[in-house]
């Protein structure tokens, strides 16, 4: 995992309500493939309604995802992530590990 962490491929994104780490891949398109073969097995049966459907659901995801990685850039905030059973938070940036802004992606 730390190759892949200096290589840039994956990035280590803090999980606030727990002392643990989530790994995510940075390139959007390889999230896509990856999402895509591990839960539709799209490397042997690709179809251009299979793409659709596999873009209409992961498509909110990838925009969330980009919409906190920018927020977090230009502020200079440190981006985590707040899950719960019942609700998840899309944008939960930290300033000094302490929570600083909250959103939510529309």
């Amino acid at each position: 995992m730390k190759n892949l962490l200096e290589f840039g491929i994956v990035k280590k994104i803090l999980v606030a309500n727990r002392a643990d780490y989530f790994y995510d891949l940075v390139s959007p398109l390889m999230k896509l493939y990856f999402y895509a073969d591990k839960k539709y097995n799209f490397s042997e049966e690709a179809t251009a309604k299979k793409a659709e459907l596999i873009l209409d659901e992961l498509m909110p995801r990838l925009i969330e995802s980009n919409v906190r990685e920018f927020i977090a850039s230009k502020y200079g905030l440190k981006e985590a992530i707040l899950s719960e059973k019942d609700r998840e938070i899309d944008i939960f940036l930290l300033k000094f590990k302490k929570p600083y802004l909250v959103g939510e992606v529309r």
